[in-house]
């Protein structure tokens, strides 16, 4: 089931950005960065979704602004994190298409997404649902003291 973020899922939350965190592949950083409470950091995001299976969370998504310009209302970026456990299951499959529904219904017309160049199942999985990549930021950040490369991508609507 994927349903709107609630602040009583705010600590499942945490542990899989946590969990995401010490893959390695997955983001910059090596401690989690996330508030201790909720609300203003769910109420900051244009979507916020959660997924769970089983009665379980296992998984997260989110839509935010890229830029307050009214010329920028319909650009969003997209963030999504599955607890590693659950990976190859097909549930950021599940959220993925509910990001681009609401996109779809509520005249977003670009999405745009950055990853780790090591992360090729994200990537996999973009271009799998129509994002497109834009280029790439060499030697972006250092992740364990070595250099890595972010991939841009957008996926744009028919609208």
């Amino acid at each position: 089931m994927i349903r709107k973020a609630q602040p009583a899922d705010w600590n499942r939350v945490k542990e899989i950005y946590s969990s995401c965190i010490n893959n390695g592949t997955i983001t910059f950083e090596s401690v989690s960065q996330m508030p201790e409470s909720s609300t203003e950091w769910i109420e900051s995001k244009v979507l916020f979704l959660v997924l769970e299976w089983h009665e379980q969370l296992v998984g997260w998504a989110t839509l935010s602004t890229v830029s307050n310009r009214c010329a920028l209302s319909g650009v969003v970026e997209s963030s999504l994190y599955i607890d590693p456990a659950h990976h190859k299951k097909g549930h950021g499959t599940l959220l993925m298409q509910a990001l681009i529904d609401f996109t779809e219904a509520n005249g977003i017309w670009t999405i745009e997404a950055q990853m780790l160049e090591k992360n090729q199942g994200s990537l996999q999985a973009h271009l799998h649902y129509g994002f497109r990549k834009v280029g790439v930021r060499e030697r972006f950040g250092k992740l364990k003291e070595a250099w890595q490369n972010v991939i841009l991508l957008e996926r744009r609507s028919a609208l």
